[in-house]
């Protein structure tokens, strides 16, 4: 690399804001473009989590896992006492 002398040095120089290309009030306020609707339907159906029928059936297959000894796990009562804890039930017995 060789270099030849010094080039031009230039003064100081005003600075000035940056040039916008539009007024801010010229976008104007953002509009939401996507909605959604639910219906009185959709919403009475949310609101009913399941049947009686539903719970029946899912009450008996939580009656055959307790026969078989197979509903009461480590996970399950963990769950429990985390769910009592977090509802501020007392534990001494």
């Amino acid at each position: 690399m060789e270099v030849h002398g010094v080039g031009p040095v230039h003064g100081p120089q005003n600075i000035e804001p940056a040039h916008r290309s539009e007024a801010p009030d010229a976008i104007g306020p953002i509009e939401p473009q996507d909605e959604i609707e639910i219906s009185a339907e959709a919403q009475a159906l949310h609101s009913v989590s399941e049947t009686p029928e539903m719970r029946a059936a899912r009450l008996e297959r939580i009656r055959q896992q307790i026969e078989a000894g197979e509903y009461d796990t480590t996970e399950r009562l963990a769950a429990a006492v985390d769910a009592m804890l977090r509802r501020g039930v007392d534990l001494d017995l």
